[in-house]
């Protein structure tokens, strides 16, 4: 028999060995020992089902949260994935095929293995298999691409996930908003590929009015940006009030003028020279040769007194109503003395062959429709005078919008008072 206190039970053989039997304590699932424990613990078949089963609901828990978690994650990547990104393929036949973007206005900034960052004009790249092509002309491959440039604004940058050409990254702007907007702070410079349009004449120049680059011309030149420029400002208050009722009368005559942005008085200038400064110290270096040139300019002209006259009207491509400059022998003295002054001293001056002299007053937006009857239209008003203008000063401003002086002009530089030689 078993001891006090023992968990054993014992059976005699007819031999008189005892044998282990089955423990009273696990048939009761109180059996503290477990595996140690000297009597049998026989598996039972209605336990194995209820292990088995408790075992599935474990499993089943398991899987569950696992399922639940997976869910989560797979929700949470969802939600954090970036939306796909157009490339600079896409980016680059649509402004290539797509004729309501100007090719002309548009620069690619790609990546030199030697130099680094270039920006070229989008003109002046070849876009045809590369196997097929000279080594002279400009071509890359497409992965190289960084960025693309409407004028001086980037529309597309691969490593800051931009895309307003297409909006594929969640752009708040179209690009023909922000072509609205960057052409409205746009000066009217010369090198613009802006030709006056005679009848039945097509201009072989890039219709991007009032860029701040020179296109290649038929030559095959390399694109030039300018970035400075020089200007006599329209100050007389008699010639800017005429100017400013003739924009006014052309509006009110010609509706489809209505839509067009209106040069303001502050803005009225005649631009004298374009510039090409590509660093800060090629622009210090301008300024000082700029100003000192003052005294040379003086003696170049004496106590000669220097008027131009705003007479007659004209048009660019039915896109710019401009009015027309005469300038006597004296101011163009002037100029190519100043021109000469600045290119001695290393400073890059833009020429454009055909230039006119000319003082902005309407220009077309990307919303609004040609003048297409210009040359008719504009004809009663091709005898218009507008009034004599003194060479008082000239200022040497900033191309572009980005910033501007208290009375709206571009950026100043630096001004020559050239009124003390009168």
């Amino acid at each position: 028999m078993a001891e006090s206190g023992d968990t054993s039970t014992t059976a005699e053989t007819p031999e008189g060995s005892t044998v282990p039997v089955v423990c009273k304590f696990y048939l009761e699932s109180k059996c503290r020992f477990g595996g140690e424990c000297l009597n049998l613990h026989p598996v039972i078949k209605d336990q194995l089902v209820i292990q088995s089963n408790q075992l599935k609901k474990n499993v089943g828990a398991r899987n569950k949260s696992s399922n639940k978690t997976l869910e989560q994650e797979t929700e949470r990547i969802i939600l954090e994935k970036k939306p796909p990104m157009k490339t600079a393929r896409d980016v680059r036949n649509r402004i290539q095929w797509d004729k309501s973007l100007d090719a002309a206005c548009y620069t690619i900034g790609y990546l030199d293995r030697f130099l680094g960052v270039i920006e070229e004009q989008f003109n002046a790249f070849t876009w045809e298999d590369l196997g097929s092509l000279d080594p002279t002309v400009l071509a890359i491959p497409e992965h190289r691409i960084q960025y693309f440039k409407y004028r001086d604004f980037k529309v597309w940058d691969k490593h800051q996930r931009l895309d307003i050409i297409f909006g594929s990254t969640g752009s708040q702007e179209t690009i023909y908003e922000v072509m609205d907007r960057v052409d409205k702070t746009l000066i009217d410079v010369p090198g613009n590929g802006d030709e006056e349009q005679e009848p039945k004449v097509e201009s072989s120049r890039p219709t991007c009015e009032d860029s701040v680059q020179i296109n290649s011309n038929c030559n095959g030149e390399k694109h030039v940006k300018s970035t400075h420029f020089i200007s006599m400002r329209i100050t007389d208050p008699d010639t800017l009030l005429n100017l400013e009722q003739f924009q006014q009368q052309l509006q009110k005559e010609f509706p489809v003028l209505r839509t067009w942005d209106v040069i303001p008085p502050p803005l009225l200038h005649m631009t004298v020279a374009v510039l090409n400064l590509s660093s800060p110290a090629e622009t210090s270096l301008c300024i000082r040769t700029f100003l000192k040139a003052r005294d040379e300019l003086l003696e170049k002209i004496g106590r000669s007194k220097i008027e131009i006259l705003i007479d007659s009207i004209g048009h660019f491509n039915n896109k710019t109503i401009f009015a027309k400059v005469l300038c006597n022998y004296k101011f163009h003295e002037l100029t190519e003395h100043l021109n000469s002054i600045l290119t001695s001293a290393g400073i890059t001056v833009i020429t454009e062959s055909g230039f006119i002299p000319h003082v902005t007053l309407l220009r077309s937006s990307r919303k609004s429709e040609l003048f297409t009857n210009a040359n008719v239209g504009l004809a009663v008003h091709s005898e218009h005078f507008f009034g004599n203008h003194a060479v008082e000063q000239l200022t040497l401003a900033s191309v572009g919008g980005a910033q501007r002086d208290e009375d709206q002009f571009f950026k100043r530089l630096g001004e020559i008072d050239l009124i003390t030689a009168f």
